[in-house]
């Protein structure tokens, strides 16, 4: 489902016109944060019709409790800074193309410069994993929690392949692709004849 932008009123009301999907009922999450204090306020089971207006009423933002803190180290223990931390659910209907997880909605962090993140969430009503991402690091995951007091997520760092290729004067930049390949280690036993 995707929403468009937020028209904001001067009353502090707003209007948020949404593609709706085939789901019945609707969850709506407000977040604020500012220098570590994050305020929110969850509504759920909202039904909504296409071309109808839901007055939400008051929606009053109070804190966010900790769902989930951590530290992400690369390989040698080194901690990792700007790695993208995210909660996922179970997709209510698994596609084929992927693993059968999505991103929670609010759910999303970078790390510190220390390697630290903190989720602060409302109870989710599910069970979740995180995943770590970073540049030129492998994608990593955890296994499915309801909630955890500190979470280490270990990611290993790609190797990188350097060259310079030499084109002769006709063919243009770019115009040739490099794939690299892992290969079997040989076996010096291969093509042996026992005696």
């Amino acid at each position: 489902m995707r929403s468009l932008p937020i028209l904001w009123r001067a009353d502090g009301q707003f209007d948020l016109p949404i593609n709706l999907s085939e789901a019945e009922n609707y969850s709506i999450d407000l977040r604020h944060t500012n220098q570590g204090l994050v305020l929110g306020c969850r509504r759920e089971g909202i039904a909504l019709q296409p071309g109808m207006r839901t007055d939400l009423g008051d929606l009053v933002l109070a804190p966010i409790p900790l769902l989930v803190a951590g530290r992400v180290v690369d390989d040698r223990d080194e901690p990792v800074a700007g790695a993208r931390i995210a909660a996922q659910t179970m997709r209510a209907r698994a596609d084929a193309n992927d693993d059968g997880f999505e991103d929670s909605p609010n759910l999303n962090v970078h790390t510190a410069a220390d390697g630290t993140f903190a989720l602060y969430s409302l109870p989710l009503a599910t069970a979740f994993r995180l995943v770590a991402r970073a540049d030129n690091h492998l994608v990593t995951t955890t296994e499915l929690m309801t909630t955890a007091p500190a979470v280490l997520l270990r990611l290993t760092r790609c190797a990188t392949v350097t060259g310079q290729v030499l084109l002769p004067d006709w063919l243009p930049d770019h115009a040739v692709s490099v794939t690299v390949t892992a290969q079997q280690p040989t076996n010096p036993q291969q093509g042996r004849r026992s005696q």
